[in-house]
């Protein structure tokens, strides 16, 4: 942010061309700024064209300084700023963002319909680590932003990261539920595509035990309930590894989910669940239609032969399983 003190005040409510003059003279980039912003303030447009078409921007930083001011001055100055001939679709140096990212971080929707409205700004446009005026919104929960953003024909609301993450990756990361109601909203809005451990948000979703999230993603038609990882481990794994018994409950109670689904190790997620001592989702997979404790795939051990190396409580929830079968 810029800021000034009360001398500076005075001297630019004196602001003349023969200082303005000198500011050029001497390019600082300190003074250059000051004399923008003292302008921009006063939405003083004729001052601020006059600095534009002198090329201020050549030693102030054109990117850096729309950056900083989309967050420290008024609408009608930022507008003014554009009006005049500032390139919207200029970035700063250390992350690489242009101003639309900034619109959005600092909560300026009126800045962000401006920049939305100028043909220069790419509205899909990443960042340094890849993150997209969407993205940035679906972290930061801002969902007017994403609105206006999801509402413009350019928009591609699927690109990646760096890390392979869509911005509805990153809504159910953080658990911005209306944000994910929000772009599954969209047609295009592809919710399989996979980061770099080839996990979808639904994976996500089950081993953060994001129950929302989690039910909006099965409540969609194009998602891929049963999609598996680099691990082969499904939405259904996760969830029973990380004990989320509610998650469990909802995906067991799909007739779309197969129970019995094997991950890279030929274990289900019975198994999973077991190992960890979950007893409450070891209950829960246990009464489900079509469970089967006898699985074993390639050089796998069925959950049944490996009753002795879990906790006293899974065994015991086994046993009985196991026992009652045998009765009926």
């Amino acid at each position: 942010m810029l800021s000034f003190s009360k001398t500076n005040r005075r001297l630019f409510c004196l602001l003349s061309a023969s200082l303005i003059d000198n500011v050029f003279l001497h390019q600082s980039t300190e003074y250059g700024k000051r004399v923008l912003y003292h302008s921009c303030r006063n939405d003083d447009r004729d001052t601020i064209k006059n600095l534009i078409d002198r090329r201020i921007f050549e030693f102030v930083g054109n990117g850096s300084v729309l950056c900083e001011m989309v967050g420290c001055v008024s609408d009608s100055a930022f507008k003014a700023m554009l009006e005049c001939g500032a390139d919207p679709a200029a970035c700063e140096r250390a992350l690489g963002r242009q101003p639309l990212m900034f619109a959005i971080l600092t909560g300026r929707l009126e800045a962000v319909s401006m920049l939305l409205a100028d043909p220069r700004v790419d509205i899909n446009r990443g960042d340094h680590n890849g993150r997209t005026p969407l993205m940035l919104a679906a972290l930061k929960d801002y969902r007017a932003a994403a609105q206006l953003l999801l509402q413009d024909p350019r928009i591609d609301p699927n690109i990646q990261d760096m890390e392979g993450c869509t911005p509805l990756h990153r809504a159910v990361e953080k658990e911005n539920n209306e944000m994910v109601r929000l772009l599954l909203e969209h047609d295009n809005v592809d919710p399989n595509i996979n980061e770099e451990d080839l996990e979808t948000p639904i994976h996500w979703a089950a081993q953060k035990g994001h129950l929302e999230a989690l039910a909006l993603l099965m409540t969609d038609p194009r998602t891929h309930i049963q999609r598996e990882d680099a691990l082969y481990w499904t939405a259904l794994h996760w969830a029973a590894r990380q004990g989320h018994a509610e998650l469990v409950e909802l995906m067991v109670a799909d007739s779309r989910i197969n129970v019995n689904i094997v991950d890279n190790e030929g274990e289900t997620p019975l198994h999973r669940a077991a190992e960890e001592g979950h007893e409450d989702v070891v209950r829960l997979l246990l009464a489900t239609e079509g469970i089967d404790v006898d699985i074993a795939v390639n050089e796998s051990i069925p959950v049944s032969a490996l009753i002795s190396e879990y906790i006293p409580g899974v065994a015991k929830l086994l046993e009985d399983h196991i026992l009652a079968k045998n009765i009926i």
